[in-house]
């Protein structure tokens, strides 16, 4: 009786490896079909070519690389969904490149370089990411328009604050924006922290006295250790007119545990300041602490002046 048990469960077993490698074989079946109708398709009436999936030593035949084909086809068709608004190379055509086999044999596979990423499908997901994470940045609904696209950098200086600011955005690095009112510092502190959030992770905005203010009343009424661990750990915080605030040493020992925790852990932190030096912000704190907190900040940042504009926001009115 056992062994009539096991001749079925040995049997039993035969025929799912049968049925699995079949279902393979289907599957690898109908992929190769859809890539060689796809090139068929795309070289119809152009070339005279002979596409194939295995390779067999006759001249004139192309050996396609069937999933990169499929990728093309992929892409091809999310950028239809475009409309047709996205660039891709050669037309929207395979690109044939020749390739050497172990063997020393040389054959053309099809494939699609450079890899194009859709920038309408892109800026949907941006789109999508900042609706779900744009209520808890602190923002005004009017701030999602300070985008670097509507940055005016009509001097050298401006130009210069906006190179920094987008090689910030792409790095994840600290940036001091510094300079008098109206120089449009904000305005680029803002466009890093909703870049940061289209890309898919949280930043929060906080202008300087209001930040102070709140970990002051959470110390006082609870909530303020998750106050803390909220400054503390989100991928970008942005605080806004540093120098601004009331100058006590409670909130520069707030800041300057904020500060530690972010340094040590590698995450941004962008500032704004009316002050035009490091030294004139450290003369308007007067306490021990500020000078970590910027020695911490420029470590893995930059300190960029602005010192010549007329008023932003009268500019874009």
């Amino acid at each position: 009786m056992a062994t009539k048990i096991a001749d079925v469960m040995v049997s039993a077993t035969v025929f799912l490896n049968t049925a699995n490698a079949s279902q393979v074989e289907d599957l690898k079946a109908r992929r190769d079909t859809e890539a060689l109708e796809y090139l068929r398709q795309k070289f119809s009436g152009k070339d005279d070519k002979v596409f194939r999936t295995d390779y067999t030593g006759r001249e004139g035949d192309h050996v396609v690389d069937v999933a990169a084909v499929l990728k093309a086809k992929h892409i091809e068709q999310t950028c239809a969904d475009c409309k047709g608004e996205c660039s891709l190379p050669d037309g929207g055509k395979p690109v044939i490149n020749v390739d050497t086999d172990q063997r020393g044999f040389e054959y053309l596979r099809v494939d699609w370089t450079p890899e194009i990423t859709c920038t309408h499908k892109q800026a949907k997901e941006a789109e999508a990411n900042l609706d779900r994470l744009f209520p808890r940045s602190g923002l005004l609904p009017k701030q999602r328009a300070c985008t670097f696209r509507t940055y005016k950098t009509e001097n050298d200086e401006l130009k210069n604050a906006y190179r920094s600011a987008t090689q910030a955005t792409k790095n994840g690095s600290n940036l001091i924006l510094a300079g008098r009112w109206g120089t449009g510092k904000t305005h680029l502190a803002i466009a890093i922290a909703l870049n940061v959030m289209g890309g898919g992770r949280q930043a929060i905005f906080r202008v300087s006295n209001e930040m102070a203010n709140e970990l002051r009343e959470a110390n006082i009424a609870g909530g303020y250790y998750d106050l803390m661990r909220q400054f503390s750990e989100v991928p970008c915080l942005v605080i806004d007119d540093l120098g601004k605030d009331r100058c006590t040493e409670a909130w520069c020992d707030y800041l300057a545990q904020i500060i530690n925790y972010r340094d040590t852990h590698d995450l941004q932190t962008i500032v704004t300041t009316n002050a035009t030096t490091p030294e004139e912000l450290g003369d308007w704190y007067k306490t021990q602490y500020i000078q970590p907190i910027l020695s911490r900040l420029l470590g893995r940042g930059e300190w960029v002046s602005i010192k010549r504009s007329e008023d932003y926001r009268m500019r874009r009115v």
